[in-house]
């Protein structure tokens, strides 16, 4: 698949921890691709990593920007999120639907032992429940769901 005309959503997956941001950075940095992110909004919007009360805000934010990017004529825009099961997927999919833009997922699969000790030396040991839930509750791409790879942007 040569993605070099369309526009394209590439999203991040993986639980929390697992390098999704790392990633997205590098690609980011290489390739000039914005990047929108619902954590950073999060902070941005009410300086706490996570507030239920604002998430519907924080979700709106965030599809709205991606929509603009593409309006502004970027081809191409990068979405850090988890993205780690089939319910989450569903979301890009349809702003993907709606902008009328293809769609593709970096599936970082970073072991479930690495990404607690990461939030361990971070000092975030809040997440380990969070690493914990989400893991368990992993779905790997469907057969309908498009896996990226750098390749792609070459």
């Amino acid at each position: 698949m040569s993605i070099n005309n369309r526009k394209i959503l590439i999203c991040s997956m993986g639980i929390p921890r697992s390098g999704k941001t790392i990633w997205v950075k590098e690609i980011h940095e290489k390739y000039g691709i914005p990047v929108v992110c619902p954590d950073d909004i999060r902070l941005a919007l009410h300086g706490k990593v996570f507030d239920v009360s604002k998430e519907k805000i924080v979700w709106e934010i965030t599809r709205t920007m991606v929509k603009c990017l593409f309006m502004q004529g970027y081809i191409r825009v990068l979405f850090d999120a988890t993205n780690y099961h089939r319910g989450a997927r569903k979301t890009p999919k349809k702003w993907a639907k709606e902008i009328g833009c293809d769609i593709v997922f970096y599936d970082i699969k970073t072991p479930k032992d690495v990404c607690i000790q990461r939030c361990k030396d971070g000092d975030r040991k809040d997440l380990i429940p969070i690493v914990e839930r989400m893991f368990c509750g992993y779905h790997p791409l469907d057969e309908d769901e498009t896996a990226f790879t750098e390749a792609d942007l070459l």
